[in-house]
């Protein structure tokens, strides 16, 4: 009676191990017959290294399941349950796996080796779990911390050039033009920060640097924008945040922007196949009329072409009309080179 209850509790506990096993869909069971080279495995197993599931039930050699193993990571798999079956030490072995297609997939294997009477190796048995999504996971991160670090590194590296590049008549006026482009350096983080890094919205962009001209009480707005939706590329959305940083700062300064009559028109549209070219045409009028193009590059014109033809890889094109400044920008939306790839921005500064 003992042993029929036992072989009950049996029977129930393997039955519960099969239900999680099942439920989770991940975890595949095998058991290597050493001596006769025959691997048994279930089902889960058999789908993973890409063999007929009956097959795998009825045993097959260990080569069949072995040429699904990535061809880099063959030999250090052969190696380490060589050790095991030579030691009895545990095998354990993160590796991958190419599926029909082409299709790459991690697996965490675990196992044993367990030895006959003579003490010769008999049963190599344990399992394997798809870590894919794990190991996704920890490639997403290791790049967005190479991505932090590159950003990092090239924002600083704008910062001195605007430090080291900006004059000013004293001190007050130096903070202030100091302050602002680090301010707009801050809004184009926080616009890639809050889409994760996956680009920014050209509009809000543009607000983010004009508000307090959108809408203005009394008169109607001094800034208008217009343009279809356009979501820059993570690498162009610090670069053109400063090119239009610097454009707003010049208008408040001396054109259209410093005067209560003066108007800014933003407009803007993709041309070309996708991903096209960003084509933008900021133009002022009703400011103080203009007269000849400055006689020198300021800080913010030589922003505006390392920005552009720099770092964007785009043309410019600046107009001093009587009525007011026409800038128009023609630049690619091609997406950001990995990191380390693309040129140091403090050289286009």
């Amino acid at each position: 009676m003992q042993r029929a209850w036992a072989l009950a509790d049996l029977r129930e506990s393997e039955g519960r191990l099969q239900l999680a096993l099942d439920a989770s869909g991940m975890v595949g069971l095998y058991d290597w017959l050493v001596p006769q080279d025959r691997l048994y495995a279930d089902a889960r197993f058999a789908r993973l290294f890409g063999v007929d599931p009956d097959r795998a039930a009825a045993g097959a050699p260990l080569a069949e399941f072995a040429r699904a193993i990535h061809p880099e990571d063959g030999p250090r798999v052969e190696a380490a349950m060589r050790r095991t079956v030579a030691t009895g030490e545990p095998y354990e072995a993160e590796y991958r796996l190419v599926r029909a297609g082409g299709e790459i997939r991690w697996v965490a294997a675990r196992g044993r080796c367990t030895r006959g009477p003579g003490g010769a190796p008999e049963r190599f048995s344990g399992t394997v779990v798809d870590i894919t999504r794990r190991k996704q996971a920890e490639e997403r991160q290791a790049l967005l911390s190479r991505e932090v670090d590159h950003r990092a590194k090239n924002a600083l590296s704008v910062v001195q050039a605007a430090l080291r590049l900006t004059r000013a008549p004293d001190l007050p006026a130096y903070t202030r033009a100091i302050e602002g482009r680090v301010a707009a350096l801050a809004r184009a983080q926080t616009l890639l920060a809050d889409r994760q890094w996956a680009g920014a919205d050209l509009l809000s962009l543009l607000r983010g640097e004009l508000d307090g001209f959108l809408d203005r009480d009394g008169s109607g707005p001094q800034a208008e924008v217009d343009g279809p939706p356009v979501s820059l590329p993570a690498g162009a959305a610090q670069p053109l945040a400063m090119a239009i940083h610097e454009l707003a700062t010049n208008a408040v300064k001396y054109g259209a922007l410093s005067a209560p009559q003066g108007r800014v028109e933003v407009t803007w549209r993709v041309e070309g196949r996708l991903p096209g070219r960003l084509r933008l045409r900021w133009t002022e009028r009703g400011g103080p009329p203009l007269g000849s193009p400055p006689e020198r590059r300021g800080f913010g014109t030589r922003v505006l072409d390392g920005t552009v033809r720099g770092q964007l890889g785009g043309t410019l094109s600046l107009g001093w009309k009587p009525s007011g400044l026409v800038c128009e920008l023609d630049v690619p939306l091609r997406p950001e080179p990995t990191p380390g790839e693309g040129r140091d921005e403090a050289a286009q500064a």
